[in-house]
């Protein structure tokens, strides 16, 4: 099976920046919205790219994740991007932000993710 950020048409547009495209009947919720699993899965992605890279390796497990729902994907395309922080103990954490671009970069969740490198 794909990886599901591709099964939601996610692409990476740049390294630790990942692109969901414009709103459709696919990704949008009975209310007209971007729907959050959609969000969930390119938050997640951004987050293992940044993670990897501040870490310099790609083992890592999920440690923490939280999602902060702001403002309703009503547009697109959506984009997902943050920063990571390599800490100690062999921890990463990250921030993330998603946009909706189709609405001025209008933030539509925020996100955190702690890792450990394995």
């Amino acid at each position: 099976l794909p990886p599901l950020h591709a099964v939601f048409g996610a692409t990476r547009r740049s390294a630790g920046i990942w692109v969901l495209p414009p709103l459709a009947a696919g990704n949008a919720s009975t209310s007209g919205s971007l729907h959050i699993g959609p969000i969930h899965v390119v938050l997640e992605a951004a987050a293992v790219d940044l993670a990897t890279a501040a870490a310099d390796t790609d083992r890592l497990q999920a440690e923490g994740w939280s999602v902060f729902f702001t403002a309703r994907g009503t547009h697109g395309p959506f984009a997902a991007s943050g920063v990571a922080t390599a800490g100690q103990g062999g921890r990463v954490a990250c921030r993330l932000d998603f946009r909706d671009e189709g609405r001025e970069g209008r933030v539509v969740a925020s996100a955190q993710a702690v890792f450990r490198v394995r």
